[in-house]
């Protein structure tokens, strides 16, 4: 067994400036300044996990008392690198804040850096994850920032600046590392495989660099582990997401359209050869939500490889993709699959949450809300414009049961009954009717809209919420139009769900495609809904 083998992570560690991967922006200035001789005595490093806060500190920690500077970077071959190198060295300290969160530990710290060093120029204190320190900590930490001996410097790195105290944060020269994109990893592993000698495919790379989430350490872990396993074999992007149970992109796609088409058949069946496959189901979900994402920004960004983090191929797939779909529908699905990437943490099951959402999703089950709504009724419409009109509609019971209707036998104002032609001609001056009324209730019914559905009523269509909200109002609306019109009517309240069946039932599909008046309804409280006129 091998003693010396090092992780990748560690073995690739850059080792100078001009190694580390993405940071441009911040190796710059800080060459720049060990070149002028210009160097704060506090620095902070910010930033996610793995995106190099801790490898620029130990560069910059061995340059201060490099002997040797070239261009701004360690030569690490002079006897003050190579003590820093292997740790021998006394003017690097590194301090970890999450086990030394105390008031003494900082105590002791002041009274260490009171002293000189030894052999170089600087005493260089590197405290990672520096947010854990208690108030106490901070407070005594503050008098050493503020007023600190010149031959100190302090390097603070930290994943959640926002727990530092600004009084900490005023004090030093404040540096933000960001995510490393999927290409710069991509890139860089490759040159690390080619020195290592191990055949990987650049799918497989790019999928690596993509499950990363902009850590390069990440990727190095996650390639190793993929190494491990396939030793001595060629890694693919099959064998890649058989090892950390992720999903090919072709399961995702397929997914989006199942929704899009409203094919809830097809949705569960992608579930099930997920499962089968031996794939996770929250990290499905996982990357599921960064598929919407990737959608939503080529919806309203175009075909653009580069906000998309991937290949030109992969970003015309997106593209065509999203022209299926609109940001509304894209926004609903994204809320929805994050609610339950919540619920399933504390799920037995996470399975049957996911089966139920897509089924919900992908039906007319899911229609509480006007979202709810806009995102089913644009995708019917889509169905209707391609031709492909295959959706199950819910089975309802007969209008007559589920229907309110006006149940008053008396009248208080002598009015007389309203007659078929009456009732259209009430439906055309509905408006300046609403117009009348106090609010809340005329911001309701200007919402709804009438209808003409037989000889004897006036109905009023909406979504599910509103007509709940109407049905509860419904004796104040019937005598409001009895009295403004004068006339005895009875006043239904029907979804638009309902509506379009009853449409279907009597007409037939065709009759409902073609009759735009309806429709053109439903879209003015949907303004994305999609309307194909002949």
């Amino acid at each position: 067994m091998a003693l010396n083998y090092r992780a990748l992570y560690r073995k690739y560690r850059p080792l100078d400036f001009d190694s580390v991967v993405g940071q441009d922006h911040i190796v710059t200035t800080l060459k720049n300044q060990l070149l002028s001789g210009r160097i704060p005595h506090a620095y902070l490093f910010c930033g996610t996990r793995g995106t190099g806060k801790t490898s620029v500190a130990k560069i910059f920690a061995r340059a201060v008392n490099c002997e040797n500077l070239i261009n701004g970077n360690p030569d690490n071959e002079c006897k003050m690198c190579l003590s820093a190198l292997d740790g021998t060295g006394l003017n690097v300290v590194e301090i970890d804040a999450a086990s030394n969160t105390g008031v003494d530990n900082i105590r002791e710290l002041r009274e260490e850096v009171k002293y000189p060093p030894t052999e170089g120029k600087y005493k260089v204190y590197i405290i990672d994850e520096v947010h854990m320190l208690s108030g106490g900590a901070f407070n005594a930490l503050l008098k050493t920032l503020e007023e600190p001996p010149a031959h100190v410097i302090f390097i603070l790195a930290t994943t959640d600046p926002q727990k530092i105290p600004i009084t900490i944060l005023s004090r030093c020269q404040r540096f933000d590392f960001k995510r490393i994109s999927s290409s710069e990893i991509a890139k860089t592993l490759r040159v690390y495989m080619d020195k290592e000698g191990i055949n990987i495919t650049d799918d497989a790379l790019d999928i690596i660099s993509k499950l990363a989430d902009g850590s390069m350490r990440d990727s190095l872990s996650i390639l190793e582990q993929c190494v491990s396993f396939y030793m001595n074999e060629e890694i693919t992007l099959e064998k890649v997401l058989e090892t950390t149970s992720s999903v090919d992109n072709s399961i995702l796609f397929d997914m989006a359209d199942s929704l899009f088409m409203l094919d809830t058949k097809r949705g569960l069946e992608i579930i099930n050869e997920m499962l089968m496959q031996g794939r996770n189901i929250n990290q499905f979900v996982l990357e599921f939500i960064n598929h919407l994402r990737n959608l939503m920004i080529a919806k309203t960004a175009g075909n653009n490889d580069i906000l998309l983090e991937t290949t030109k191929e992969t970003a015309q797939k997106y593209f065509e993709q999203s022209q299926k779909t609109s940001v509304e529908e894209l926004i609903y699905f994204v809320n929805k699959f994050s609610e339950l990437l919540s619920e399933m943490r504390y799920a037995r099951d996470p399975r049957i949450l996911l089966e139920v959402l897509v089924i919900k999703l992908s039906s007319f089950a899911d229609s509480d809300n006007l979202e709810a709504v806009s995102a089913k009724v644009n995708a019917l419409l889509r169905n209707l414009e391609n031709g492909t009109y295959n959706v199950s509609l819910p089975e309802i019971p007969k209008f007559e049961k589920v229907i309110e209707q006006d149940k008053k036998e008396e009248r208080k104002v002598a009015i007389q009954k309203a007659t078929p032609e009456d009732i259209k001609e009430i439906i055309k001056n509905f408006d300046s009717f609403t117009k009348s009324l106090t609010m809340p209730l005329r911001g309701k019914l200007k919402t709804g809209k009438p209808v003409y559905m037989d000889n004897n009523a006036i109905t009023i269509l909406g979504y599910d919420a509103l007509i709940d909200l109407l049905k509860d109002k419904a004796d104040i609306i019937s005598e409001s139009i009895n009295n403004y019109f004068k006339k005895e009517i009875p006043v239904r309240f029907v979804t638009n769900d309902e509506y379009r069946i009853w449409k279907i039932e009597n007409y037939g599909t065709e009759d409902l495609v073609n009759d735009y008046d309806e429709i053109e309804n439903i879209s003015s409280l949907l303004p994305d809904a999609n309307v194909i006129k002949n």
